[in-house]
């Protein structure tokens, strides 16, 4: 009795030392949308990213950023960070809309694809459930499919098993299903090859320096993917398949955080 006393003690402890924090960032998130709303989009912009910098990837902190962004005239910046937010909701309709609405705004004109009902329908259950909830909705499935197993042993040996079978083979499915997605997801989350060009303009090169072959030019906000990258140079695949070497520092990559 006494250890569950001291157990509910330190949970609570700890919960409370956690609360003046949440109510911080709370403060800090508030500050920003209404310093945006004000037009103080300096001030907006330094309190979405202070709460970014301390670790709170949410999408609407992205959209927000992207917004701020754009106001202050940073067009590739702002792709940049609806980028990301898209990266925790493919299917956020408002990160879509303002990302296709910037994408036109490009000198390069980048193309938009429409999106495919069917697609987003699927989207959307893939991303249903966070990708921690997702992880641990695989784990218990994978728990119980080994304990129908250990059951049947035990409790089926030369009976029956057509019910035990069928509920087994269903969990199975669920299991398989959960893991692909959950797999998929990590994978997705944790790309770190897709880029974003923030500077006005640069000139891709066939080799990692400017003495090399004048290849392309492209433009503030285009997205490409980093093929490799060494010291000053990345070589990047533009969306056309056409490849080049750009200086890395007028790029940044869509990968969670600032």
């Amino acid at each position: 009795m006494k250890s569950r006393i001291c157990l509910s003690i330190i949970i609570l402890l700890v919960f409370s030392a956690h609360l003046p924090a949440l109510f911080d960032n709370d403060e800090i998130f508030q500050r920003g949308v209404n310093a945006y709303e004000e037009r103080n989009y300096e001030l907006a912009l330094q309190s979405f990213l202070h709460l970014l910098d301390e670790g709170y990837n949410n999408s609407q902190i992205y959209y927000n950023t992207g917004n701020t962004y754009f106001r202050l005239g940073n067009l590739g910046r702002a792709i940049l960070y609806y980028k990301k937010g898209l990266r925790l909701e493919p299917y956020n309709p408002l990160l879509k809309a303002n990302l296709n609405y910037l994408l036109s705004l490009t000198q390069d004109r980048q193309i938009v694809e429409e999106t495919n009902p069917f697609v987003e329908i699927i989207e959307k259950i893939v991303y249903a459930l966070p990708l921690n909830s997702l992880f641990i909705l695989t784990l218990i499935l994978f728990a119980i499919m080994i304990l129908l197993i250990n059951v049947m042993i035990i409790f089926f040996y030369r009976k029956e098993k057509t019910v035990p079978l069928f509920i087994l083979t269903i969990m199975i499915i669920l299991f398989l299903l959960s893991g692909l997605i959950t797999y998929y997801r990590w994978q997705y989350l944790n790309d770190d090859t897709e880029a974003v060009l923030i500077v006005s303009s640069t000139t891709g090169y066939s080799g990692p320096a400017e003495d090399y072959t004048n290849l392309f030019r492209i433009h503030e906000g285009m997205i490409f993917r980093v093929n490799i990258t060494e010291a000053e140079w990345s070589q990047i695949a533009l969306p056309t398949g056409m490849t080049g070497w750009i200086r890395s520092d007028t790029f940044r990559k869509v990968k969670l955080g600032t």
